[in-house]
């Protein structure tokens, strides 16, 4: 950490009730000196295959006889606790099928690190320790992703099941080395063969006929990226990446010859002639694989699926059977993460023989419980204020502080579920009522669909200020990103997607959350604070929220002074910092025409970047914000906080749940600069893991009870929920927008880059933004 980047901060946290809690943290000592050696690694020829790449070092790595080392594919790196021999080439055969390719390891030794006892070493000797020690533990598990598998403890059905994994990190505190252990429980594929998958993830009794065109299309949308093992005698052992399904069966598809001079042939009569064999499911389409850059067809019925693969789409039978898994106590996760330690690392280390000890015992750390912020509502148009309790609030017999009109408003419907919407419509009137938001028709118009782009030519939309789309279980990951993207950029129509099976359900909560959802959407706000918060209400503080999904920006800025509960966002998917700023310089502009001054302060909150990638977001998108506002601004002061939602931290208060506002700022966070770990809602049976907040940049100075306050009650202001969210609003709604980004991008000219403005609180989530 440079230090000019960040400024210090007065006083150390003193708000709140002091409790003692447990950690999953477990304290590392070293016996004597212990020395890290590092080596820059060069594989010639090269691959950037991170599995080749392994393939090549675990050769290497046998040959050796090395024991203590660990890889690191992004760095391309090598670590071990000894010395490697001066030789620096190496030559290496890898065998995969039948063809076997040599390469030259290149060893090169970039730096050497030494410690002993408690003294905190460097982070560069903290990530060589944890990848020597993951590499060990892989003998013993098999890895998914930075996880490690303990075993399939249950099938999610449909060709997919969950496994206990667990995932480790050696992270550096105030207090020296911690290895931190994490229960993760996560769906992977299950390891048949492709065609097995098909049948049972499409429900089909037999695979003689051809497929569905929807059912092809959400199949082929599965399947694409997964790895698979082909099994036949021509092949032992060849992996290949699916990239595609053909459109018409294996039967119907041709290739071209294998010479500019040969005819086409048809694929059954290629495989039966080059490798004699026959698909034995011809109405099937053929995979499409990857493998080294050629792309070769192969029948599903010879392809397996490996091993050890996340599987990110789930349907809602599998989500719910999910999360009923994922549901543990708190006191048994504490147990099965002891249990995890005594077997594997006490042993290991031994069999390692390296002089470090790790502590038995978690680590207790003193956290403070920080009071929920006061609420204001109207009561029979008396103001009136709440305190959540344990992050919760009801909105019984309450209205909002300024609920707005619904004018013209329609709901579409598919053809043939026309059931249970009218009762649907009418239970949701009376709570938008009770909650004070007024229609000018208590009926909306409605109007029936058979396909998504029939709403551009449907003359009644042309004057609503609202539309309700109840799409069926069927359509809704299919059809409800295009419904936005022709509602709210073709139309400029403010919508609401619902699923038909809540519709069905219709519960109180769902009402509510369509409810708060619409007012916000229409410009209204559903939630104040009755006391400003202290720290921000003396100067007039504009908070941004930044997000970045795969290659989409999306960027939020509050505009109400002081509250910060009203927000306009923007959205690119455009890479590079200077699209960053241009849409932050945007929403200040946004900002001055709303409240006719430019805001004295502005708080940023970023997510996305491990401790690894800091110092690179630091260098890169910290200073151009503060060239942008050196530029335009002069006069205002940023202070920049980096969000870690996945920080694998857990907090137990004796054995049980830690209440709502805990906040730990001391021993097992860094000392480089002011962080801390929040738990801003109450966790179920222990499930929610600590939200890490870290201030790279302070011009404002803030304290450290102030910037714990500040976040603590941005948690509180979600427009479209009674409960507190896991991490700051701004954070949230601009992950939101992000992501919605991938739907409205079709709507740019260039095809691939655009970003605009949307109406005030557009990007609030609806049924389809869990799909």
């Amino acid at each position: 950490m440079h230090p000019s980047t960040l400024q210090a901060v007065e006083g150390e946290a003193v708000e709140g009730e002091v409790v003692t809690l447990e950690t999953n943290h477990f304290p590392i000592d070293f016996k004597g000196k212990f020395t890290i050696f590092a080596y820059k690694v060069s594989i010639y020829p090269d691959s950037a295959k991170q599995h080749v790449w392994e393939d090549i070092l675990m050769e290497f790595h046998n040959m050796r006889k090395l024991e203590q080392i660990g890889m690191d594919f992004n760095d391309k790196a090598l670590y071990s606790v000894g010395a490697i021999l001066t030789v620096k080439d190496y030559p290496v055969t890898i065998h995969e099928g039948n063809k076997s390719t040599a390469y030259t390891v290149n060893i090169e030794q970039s730096w050497v690190e030494s410690v002993a006892g408690k003294e905190l070493p460097s982070p560069e000797f903290a990530r060589a320790l944890d990848s020597i020690m993951l590499r060990f533990q892989l003998k013993s598990f098999k890895s998914l992703g930075s996880s490690l598998i303990r075993n399939v403890a249950y099938s999610l059905g449909h060709g997919v099941c969950a496994v206990d994994a667990f995932h480790q990190n050696i992270r550096r505190t105030e207090k020296g080395l911690c290895l931190i252990i994490d229960l993760l429980r996560k769906p992977t594929f299950e390891s048949i063969m492709v065609s097995e998958f098909v049948k049972l993830s499409c429900s089909l009794e037999t695979l003689a006929f051809p497929l569905a065109d929807a059912v092809h299309s959400n199949l082929e949308r599965v399947l694409k990226g997964l790895w698979v093992e082909i099994e036949t005698s021509c092949h032992p052992s060849l992996r290949g990446q699916i990239t595609s399904l053909t459109r018409v069966p294996i039967n119907d598809v041709v290739i071209p010859g294998e010479d500019k001079f040969s005819d086409n042939l048809k694929l059954c009569s290629y495989l039966w002639g080059k490798y004699s064999i026959t698909p034995d499911y011809p109405s099937l389409p053929a995979i499409e694989l990857n493998h080294d850059s050629r792309q070769f067809y192969m029948p599903m019925e010879f392809c397996r699926i490996c091993d050890s693969q996340e599987c990110f789409d789930l349907t809602k039978m599998q989500l719910k059977k999910m999360r009923t898994f994922m549901l543990q106590k708190p006191n048994i996760i504490q147990r099965t993460i002891t249990k995890i330690l005594n077997e594997n690392y006490f042993v290991h280390t031994k069999q390692l023989n390296i002089s470090l000890a790790i502590h038995e015992e978690q680590t207790r750390v003193q956290a403070r419980v920080l009071p929920a912020p006061w609420l204001q509502y109207l009561k029979h148009d008396v103001v009136t204020e709440i305190k959540p309790m344990n992050g919760k609030w009801a909105l019984d017999g309450l209205s909002l502080v300024d609920p707005k009109k619904v004018g013209p408003w329609a709901c579409i419907r598919w053809k043939n579920d026309s059931s249970h919407i009218d009762s649907f419509i009418h239970d949701l009137v009376r709570i938008c009522t009770a909650l004070g938001i007024s229609f000018d028709a208590k009926d909306p118009d409605f109007m029936t669909l058979d396909h998504t782009d029939d709403i551009l030519q449907h003359p009644l939309l042309e004057n609503m200020s609202l539309v309700i789309v109840v799409v069926p279980e069927l359509h809704i990951s299919s059809d409800g990103g295009e419904l936005h993207r022709i509602l709210d950029c073709n139309l400029n129509i403010i919508s609401y997607v619902c699923n038909l099976e809540n519709v069905v359900k219709c519960k109180t909560e769902y009402l509510i959350s369509i409810a708060l959802t619409m007012n916000a959407k229409l410009g209204g706000r559903n939630i104040l604070l009755s006391r400003p918060i202290p720290s921000m209400g003396k100067e007039a503080t504009m908070v941004f929220g930044i997000s970045r999904r795969n290659k989409s920006w999306g960027v939020v800025g509050s505009m109400d002074v002081p509250g910060a509960s009203v927000y306009e966002s923007y959205y690119s998917t455009m890479p590079g910092g200077q699209q960053l700023v241009g849409m932050i310089h945007s929403l200040v502009k946004r900002y001055f025409s709303k409240n006719q001054a430019l805001p004295q302060r502005l708080i940023f909150f970023r997510n996305g970047a491990k401790e690894e990638g800091l110092q690179n977001l630091i260098s890169n998108e910290i200073l151009q914000i503060k060239q942008f506002r050196d530029q335009s601004y002069n006069d205002i002061k940023i202070t920049v906080v980096v969000v870690d939602e996945k920080s694998h931290c857990r907090f137990f208060h004796d054995g049980g749940i830690v209440r709502a506002g805990t906040v730990v700022d001391s021993q097992i966070c860094p000392q480089d600069d002011l962080n801390f770990y929040l738990h801003s809602g109450s966790g179920v049976k222990g499930t929610v893991c600590a939200t890490h907040y870290r201030v790279t940049c302070d011009e404002n100075l803030f304290s450290a009870d102030a910037m714990k306050t500040i976040c603590h009650t941005l948690c509180y202001i979600n427009a479209g929920r009674t409960r507190s969210h896991p991490t700051v609003i701004p954070l949230y709604y601009a992950q939101l927008v992000a992501s919605r980004a991938r739907f409205y991008w079709k709507s740019s000219d260039h095809g691939h880059t655009y970003f605009h403005v949307r109406k005030q609180m557009h990007f609030l989530p609806d049924d389809i933004s869990t799909c």
